[in-house]
């Protein structure tokens, strides 16, 4: 076994045999260096492959504590930069996404569907599931939207037990509850926390996309009518 003693002797005649070379002999070991490289190129890669494969499993907790802390400290230089990015690279990356989706639709849609499947009994996931699915169709409609602030609205609510709608005032279980826009996005209304409120399955059945006056009118008329 090599001593670090006897490596460092060796490192400093290395250096002092550089040294003493002359640039024509150095740029002819750069030639011969780079040919061998060229012609063993596809080895090369080859054995990097399998070596970085095992180092990465024999140091994945090591790994991931250090990506772990140098996310952290570099997270909102990493997002500027990738929002740089996705700016100067917009229509080459949409391209890409599409062609990439086009090639692998089958799969994409097996796994997308797998997942869905295994949540779907989970009421808090589908809620968010549904707000994501109002953000496209916000979008679609320019309206404006903070899917940040309700997915916190969406979190403090979950996080009790029960709930009050905000057109009846029924007591009702988180489990059981619908998120509404008071002003409907088919009618122009906001994706945003002011626009939205908890509500009831049958009040927000049977409102629909109406107007809260339209509404509320017909309500209190069938109301009059059951009496």
């Amino acid at each position: 076994m090599i001593t670090a003693e006897q490596r460092a002797r060796y490192a400093k005649t290395e250096r002092l045999r550089q040294a003493r070379r002359t640039p024509e002999q150095r740029e002819s070991d750069r030639d011969k260096r780079r040919a061998y490289t060229a012609k063993n190129r596809e080895k090369f890669q080859r054995y990097m492959y399998y070596y970085n494969k095992r180092y990465h499993a024999a140091n994945r907790k090591k790994h991931n504590e250090s990506s772990k802390r140098w996310g952290d400290l570099n997270r909102d230089h990493k997002r500027e930069k990738d929002r740089e990015y996705a700016q100067a690279n917009k229509a080459s990356k949409k391209d890409y996404d599409a062609a990439r989706f086009k090639q692998n639709s089958t799969a994409v849609r097996e796994r997308a569907s797998a997942w869905f499947q295994a949540h779907k009994n989970d009421p808090e996931f589908m809620v968010k599931a549904r707000a994501r699915s109002n953000k496209r169709r916000a979008l679609k409609k320019a309206a404006s939207v903070n899917l940040k602030g309700i997915n916190n609205f969406i979190k403090g609510v979950f996080s009790k037990p029960f709930a009050f709608c905000y057109y009846c005032g029924k007591r009702t279980s988180t489990k059981l509850i619908h998120f509404d826009h008071i002003v409907a996005l088919a009618k122009g209304g906001l994706h945003s926390v002011e626009n939205l409120c908890v509500s009831c399955a049958a009040c927000n059945l049977s409102k629909g996309a109406k107007p809260l006056l339209e509404w509320a009118r017909e309500n209190a008329e069938q109301q009059l009518l059951n009496l």
